[in-house]
């Protein structure tokens, strides 16, 4: 028996970028976080749609873009518009609990793709551990 075509399996491809964007929805936020590097937010492929996971300050925003092609380039586009885009391996996941943490862009979206360090509260920092993580990928 196999799966309707809508329904995700583990053996389906899927690819996760984080996106980091200059723009804020806090103001005095762009006072001390580096410019660029002000928010961030998860883009997800699962081979048959795009989605987006994007971690605000006043809720979660997730949304299935049905409109785009699942083969078409969202990450280069969003590159051609001035954000950083970091390609990150999938993560599998240990077992043992992180500590809690304030929500944040950043630590929701380390915790989507399995960055445990504690000291990384800036989305600058992020971006540094994913490129060089991809680096040594």
């Amino acid at each position: 028996m196999t799966n309707p075509p809508d329904i995700m399996t583990q053996n389906d491809p899927q690819s996760l970028w984080v996106v980091f964007s200059g723009e804020s929805e806090i103001r005095w936020i762009n006072w001390f976080l580096k410019k660029g590097f002000r928010h961030c937010y998860a883009l997800i492929n699962d081979g048959s749609k795009w989605i987006t996971y994007d971690p605000l300050a006043h809720k979660t925003d997730i949304a299935i873009h049905h409109q785009i092609s699942a083969n078409f380039d969202l990450p280069g586009w969003l590159q051609a518009r001035g954000l950083a885009v970091v390609k990150i391996s999938l993560p599998s996941f240990k077992q043992k609990a992180l500590p809690p943490a304030f929500f944040t862009c950043v630590e929701a979206v380390k915790r989507l793709s399995g960055v445990r360090k504690l000291s990384i509260l800036t989305p600058y920092q992020l971006f540094k551990e994913l490129t060089t993580r991809a680096i040594h990928n």
